[in-house]
């Protein structure tokens, strides 16, 4: 069974019991939890935790997860941004589907462990985690460093986000006091991504399959993982999608990321 027609739950960190912090038992969980990922690949375009472990389980002897070691396991926890949005926005196994999966939580967990392991954290990561000290050297040298971090600022002055669960969605802008100018928010374009625009009452969730879907991450479908794993919905900025459109590579080999529907390439 995909998805969950209830609101995800979230279980407290359970650091406090002797098991959480138990190496052999973290790992079967990684391997649990990795296994289910691979299976799905939802969320192959969030961090860079998805892509290593991807690409760790495609390039082992198996092309599965039973040959990988678990000496990599570390980078893939270091590698998640914490950001939640797996748990909040792709994943449809968080509680309280049954595979309880809860990815930014397990990683937390991986790094407790493995500093429990070396018996104190890297230095610079002790360092970037002194946020009061650095908050305060920050303001000092701000008209510097935003310099250097304005050049990520794309020229069209737009962004937007990943498909977010949910009717309403709430934009928070923080401004700081001592600005040139007020910043100006305009919301150009509202894509709805998993919910029929003209059958707004009609129940419908993450998971929720139409007439022409078939949920491929069942037993009937073991034989074609291969396939499945390159299967991808398509969704447009004008507001629609493609039913459905596969990952392709091109000859070039470079992973451009290209997808091609019954249509036409994009």
């Amino acid at each position: 069974m995909e998805g969950s027609t209830q609101a995800p739950i979230r279980h407290p960190i359970p650091w406090r019991e002797d098991d959480f912090w138990d190496q052999l038992s973290l790992d079967d969980e990684l391997r649990r939890v990795f296994d289910i990922c691979h299976g799905c690949r939802r969320c192959f375009n969030l961090c860079d935790s998805f892509p290593q472990l991807f690409d760790l389980i495609d390039e082992s002897e198996s092309g599965e997860l039973d040959t990988v070691s678990s000496d990599a396991f570390p980078k893939i926890a270091d590698s998640c941004t914490l950001c939640d949005m797996c748990f909040l926005t792709k994943c449809p196994y968080v509680p309280p589907h049954e595979f309880n999966i809860d990815f930014p939580h397990l990683m937390l967990r991986a790094r407790a462990v493995e500093v429990e392991k070396k018996g104190k954290p890297p230095f610079i990561q002790n360092q970037l985690a002194q946020t009061d000290r650095n908050g305060k050297l920050g303001k000092s040298i701000g008209f510097i460093l935003n310099f250097f971090t304005d050049i990520n600022n794309k020229s069209y002055e737009t962004f937007s986000t990943a498909p977010t669960k949910g009717d309403v969605t709430i934009i928070e802008y923080f401004e700081p006091h001592n600005v040139e100018f007020n910043g100006v928010i305009q919301i150009g374009r509202v894509v709805h991504a998993y919910k029929d625009v003209f059958y707004p009452n009609e129940s419908r969730d993450y998971g929720d399959s139409g007439s022409c879907n078939n949920n491929v991450n069942c037993p009937e479908f073991v034989d074609w993982e291969a396939e499945i794993r390159s299967v991808a919905m398509i969704l447009s900025g004008g507001g629609f999608r493609l039913c459905t459109g596969s990952l392709v590579n091109n000859v070039r080999q470079d992973l451009i990321n290209q997808g091609v529907s019954v249509a036409f390439v994009v």
